[in-house]
């Protein structure tokens, strides 16, 4: 199965410095639903193709590799069944990975998880590095890791 995103809105904040001000890091997050227009907001911020090759996007990956795939881990999000997606650049959608509650296997695979486990949604990065290690060498893990970092922020 797969889910369209609505178009992402424009930000209502266009001050890059007020956007720095106002950012903060929380770790007590709402039971409340979100909605399928924020999830799409985040999950294109992170992974929008920016230009006219699947290699162009936000987020600067080592030699334009993009070895990140995204995915959201949803249970409350209005319009998405819970369960876990993957996101599509190109064509800007979900695809279903697995449906039901997510938390129980995220949480047996994951360290740290049990902050998250109550909220309505997560985003999660994993990579295929074969590609930055055939490039790169031993040096791959790193460039990896910083193209999450820059994904996350």
């Amino acid at each position: 199965m797969s889910v369209q995103l609505p178009p992402r809105a424009t930000p209502t904040i266009t001050d890059f410095a007020t956007l720095v001000r106002q950012r903060r890091s929380v770790r007590d997050f709402s039971s409340a639903a979100v909605n399928l227009e924020q999830v799409a907001y985040l999950l294109t911020a992170a992974g929008e193709i920016t230009g006219d090759s699947p290699h162009r996007r936000a987020i600067p990956s080592a030699g334009g590799l993009q070895t990140l795939t995204i995915y959201l881990a949803a249970s409350r999000v209005t319009d998405l069944s819970a369960g876990i997606w993957r996101y599509e650049a190109d064509v800007t959608s979900l695809t279903e990975v697995s449906l039901g509650d997510p938390w129980p296997a995220l949480k047996a695979d994951a360290a740290g998880l049990h902050r998250v486990h109550d909220a309505p949604a997560a985003i999660f990065l994993a990579t295929t590095a074969e590609a930055a290690v055939a490039k790169y060498g031993e040096r791959a893990h790193r460039y990896v890791q910083l193209e999450a970092g820059h994904c996350g922020q």
